[in-house]
């Protein structure tokens, strides 16, 4: 009898178990995202808090905005940034102010050469920057530059 129970814990339930996890590999073909990577269709959806003829007015901006050569460089420098933060020693919150900051500017390059492409993207980027302003107000997040007292939630 004990040998009975060995043979189904060794032998048939994992082949059970392997056709199950094949069959659950046959259900589901894409593979998941690869870092830096995102499955498709991400893309496609609206920018939150706004239609998605604005959405896609921004997307536009944002590809015309990628070949200006300001954005071109702070991505260079974000880029040589996270590199330098990889391979020094040191304080771990130095390194990070100095790839939030190369952060920051490759933003306002963008910002800029968007508004630069298609001028009226720019009280759209108002309307997004406000929504995300009351979304984190809203959970009582803060900003990643704000280090003052939480808010109070009421």
């Amino acid at each position: 009898m004990k040998s009975l129970r060995y043979i189904l814990a060794f032998i048939i339930l994992p082949l059970a178990f392997g056709t199950l996890s094949a069959n659950a590999e046959e259900n589901n073909p894409l593979p998941p995202p690869k870092r830096g990577e995102f499955r498709e269709g991400r893309s496609e959806r609206p920018i939150p808090g706004l239609t998605k003829e604005e959405s896609d007015q921004v997307k536009a901006a944002m590809e015309k905005a990628k070949s200006d050569t300001a954005v071109a460089a702070a991505e260079k420098a974000l880029q040589e940034a996270r590199q330098a933060a990889r391979d020094t020693e040191g304080d771990k919150t130095d390194k990070r102010k100095v790839v939030m900051d190369a952060q920051e500017k490759l933003q306002a390059a963008m910002k800029t050469a968007m508004i630069k492409a298609d001028p009226t993207v720019e009280p759209l980027l108002k309307k997004v920057e406000e929504n995300r302003k009351n979304d984190r107000d809203e959970r009582g997040e803060r900003g990643p530059r704000d280090r003052g007292p939480k808010p109070e939630k009421e």
